[in-house]
């Protein structure tokens, strides 16, 4: 049983309520703090990098939309990977656009 320590009236000391507590496997909740929702571009990143070496952009859409557990436009989501491309965190060419396929650049390590 859960009990919030600002719902009781103890008129006792702590000592002697922190005992009743004990004695009556009463639990007291702390709040925890909230997690920080993921943003766009670190839900881009992320997606990018599960994705396979050619993929369309709606699949790429619904799984950053399905992360971020949100409905975030498709022209959001493909705006954040094209800053991402122009960082170069998210290196892609544009293989056909008609259709939204795109093509991951591979880079070779410049140290082999």
């Amino acid at each position: 049983m859960h009990v919030l320590l600002r719902n009781l009236r103890i008129n006792k000391n702590i000592m002697e309520a922190i005992s009743l507590f004990q004695e009556n496997n009463i639990i007291i909740e702390e709040k925890k703090p909230a997690k920080r929702k993921k943003t766009i571009r670190e839900a881009s990143v992320e997606v990018f990098e599960k994705m396979p070496l050619e993929f369309k952009s709606i699949n790429y859409c619904i799984r950053v939309r399905r992360l971020l557990k949100s409905s975030t436009m498709d022209g959001t989501i493909l705006r954040r990977l094209r800053e991402l491309r122009k960082e170069g965190k998210c290196p892609y060419e544009v293989k056909d656009n008609r259709i939204g396929l795109y093509k991951k650049i591979i880079r070779r390590n410049e140290e082999a």
